[in-house]
């Protein structure tokens, strides 16, 4: 006898406040953004021994396993607004390093040199708070990544480091990049999809969007807007710390035991 047990589904819901991210530059499974330059390649080519003149055919990277397999996982968040980016000048005090237009400009923060020492020390730091929140209930880990192949020519502009991430207890898609100090004005256009999450498990995701009120999306971050964020750590750090306290203050109250150890 067999049995046809159907693979369950890792379920991410995807909300945002935004009309143009969810109507224009949506997450979305990561299939949907396969490279259309590796697309349009034929799977085979002949390459000629210069030796021997004789024609071999061999695959091209369209046959790669590994790649097509990659683009099989998990989603993928596209860029949701155009940055012109200037980090020549900017070295040279003649400009900021990004303009965009006003909503977004409150949107983008960086950190000190001084926080990373060492660390990418040929290029600028951005931190772009994305618009979208992100919920997924069984805690599974994601690799975010950058999407090497549908950037391509521009990896020699920019580095998108990599990252464990879940949604458990954070819900935020903020956008870390390194820009190189001696690059010419160039513009990171909307669209582009430059963070691919892979599931960390053999489980399927389905994603969900979701156009919410800029309330209810607000609502979706586990941060309270007095939660304290200086001491013991960053403020996701204590949220875990402070959480994993509660829940084991909950215990002693529900099992009625004395927290002086009075009581057995």
């Amino acid at each position: 006898m067999f049995f046809n047990f159907k693979k369950s589904k890792i379920v991410v819901d995807c909300f945002t406040a935004s009309p143009a991210a969810y109507e224009l530059y949506k997450i979305r499974s990561s299939k949907v953004y396969y490279p259309e330059h590796i697309k349009k390649l034929n799977s085979g080519i002949d390459i000629r021994d210069t030796a021997t003149n004789v024609a071999y055919s061999r695959p091209t990277i369209k046959r790669c396993v590994g790649l097509n397999d990659l683009y099989k996982k998990g989603f993928i968040i596209p860029f949701w607004m155009d940055f012109i980016c200037q980090p020549k000048e900017h070295a040279e005090n003649k400009s900021a390093l990004g303009v965009t237009d006003t909503w977004h400009q409150s949107n983008i923060v960086h950190h000190f040199p001084v926080q990373y020492p060492g660390v990418f020390t040929n290029y600028f730091h951005v931190k772009f708070r994305g618009p979208w929140h992100i919920a997924e209930k069984i805690g599974v880990d994601f690799l975010w990544n950058a999407t090497t192949w549908n950037i391509n020519n521009d990896v020699e502009k920019y580095i998108i480091p990599p990252a464990i991430i879940n949604f458990t207890d954070n819900c935020e898609t903020n956008l870390n990049i390194f820009f190189r100090k001696n690059l010419e004005p160039f513009t990171l256009t909307a669209g582009t999809p430059l963070v691919q999450l892979v599931p960390l498990s053999d489980k399927d995701v389905e994603v969900k969007c979701h156009l919410v009120s800029h309330q209810e999306w607000i609502s979706k971050s586990p941060y309270p807007d007095d939660m304290p964020t200086v001491q013991d750590g960053t403020r996701l750090n204590r949220l875990r710390k402070d959480r994993e306290h509660a829940k084991e203050l909950d215990q002693l109250e529900t099992k009625g035991k004395c927290p002086f150890g009075f009581t057995k």
